[in-house]
């Protein structure tokens, strides 16, 4: 997605009134998220909505949620992301979007050198079952490791 493309997307997000500031300081992060990930991992994907919790994305006619998910959420005590473990949530977003398959991307900002801490919240959460592919973003590295 090019500059002025997603200054245009963000001006839209901006000027939305049925969101609050939070909501449209999340919504900008989301259409980062997906703008990098995209220019990262596969360049051929074609953004066709963020504006909902799973984002979808297009290649050669199939399409693809992904749900972004900050890293953070390692170190919180309480998940309070209801799509992020809930497999009937994601299933109802799976139809209604419909997409083909359900990718979940954490997305850190910052040098963590082992994904160890990343694995585990996988295996502790049965992640593995509810996601097709799942990924790790180094945001400002630019760098993605697939860990499923």
């Amino acid at each position: 997605m090019t500059l002025e493309k997603f200054q245009e997307h963000a001006a839209l997000i901006m000027a939305n009134p049925n969101l609050s500031d939070k909501q449209q300081e999340k919504k900008i992060i989301q259409l980062a998220d997906i703008t990098r990930f995209v220019e990262k991992y596969n360049p051929d994907l074609h953004i066709v909505d963020y504006t909902t919790p799973v984002n979808v994305v297009e290649r050669e006619g199939n399409r693809y949620g992904i749900l972004f998910c900050d890293s953070n959420i390692l170190f919180e005590s309480q998940n309070n992301d209801v799509y992020l473990t809930n497999p009937y949530t994601l299933e109802i977003s799976k139809r209604a979007l419909v997409i083909q398959e359900l990718w979940l991307v954490f997305v850190e900002d910052q040098c963590h050198l082992s994904l160890k801490p990343f694995l585990t919240f996988l295996e502790k959460n049965t992640l593995n079952t509810l996601y097709n592919k799942i990924f790790f973003l180094n945001y400002f590295q630019s760098v993605i490791h697939e860990l499923k």
